[in-house]
């Protein structure tokens, strides 16, 4: 019994076993680089997580980030919605980056997923194929204490567009 149990396990482990060269990354590394000679901004954090990035494939906009603002559909209907975020900047002296590390899953609403009226997210992997990621960026930006918090947003953003064949580790986008 000893022996046919290693054996099981070394013929899984055989069938199991990926390479090194032929496993895609689980993690995509954004990076944006201020490579012009002046500070610039980027909109760090925004009211449901950060604002600096977006992703789309030649059709349409990918819901890359996991919102607080709609349950995930696993702990239905038992899951609590969040409050808002702090709305805040980074600022990029030249040469300095900012990143961003994304699961490559894509988080896409089902109407009325956890009950009539309640909608809900569900995770799901992004294929490979070509992509395109823009990061916003402004060289200033405003206080602003409407909703009762010194909220930070960019002034006058710019937006600089970087495709990509999809899974890559990392993606750098660098603004002049």
């Amino acid at each position: 019994m000893k022996y046919a149990s290693v054996a099981l396990l070394g013929i899984g482990l055989l069938v199991g076993c990926g390479t090194p060269e032929t496993t895609s990354p689980s993690t995509t590394t954004f990076s944006i680089v201020n490579t012009g000679s002046t500070m610039i901004y980027v909109q760090s954090s925004g009211f449901s997580g950060q604002g600096v990035l977006s992703l789309a494939t030649s059709s349409s906009a990918l819901p890359f980030s996991d919102t607080c603002e709609v349950c995930n559909c696993g702990p239905c209907p038992s899951c609590a919605v969040c409050g808002r975020g702090l709305a805040k900047v980074a600022a990029l002296a030249p040469g300095a980056s900012w990143t961003y590390a994304w699961d490559q899953r894509v988080f896409v609403v089902e109407k009325d997923g956890c009950r009539a009226g309640l909608d809900c997210e569900n995770p799901e992997r992004v294929a490979p194929q070509t992509l395109t990621a823009s990061a916003t960026w402004a060289d200033s930006f405003a206080v602003d204490p409407t909703f009762g918090a010194n909220d930070e947003f960019l002034v006058g953003h710019q937006t600089k567009a970087q495709t990509w064949k999809h899974p890559a580790a990392t993606v750098r986008i660098e603004i002049p």
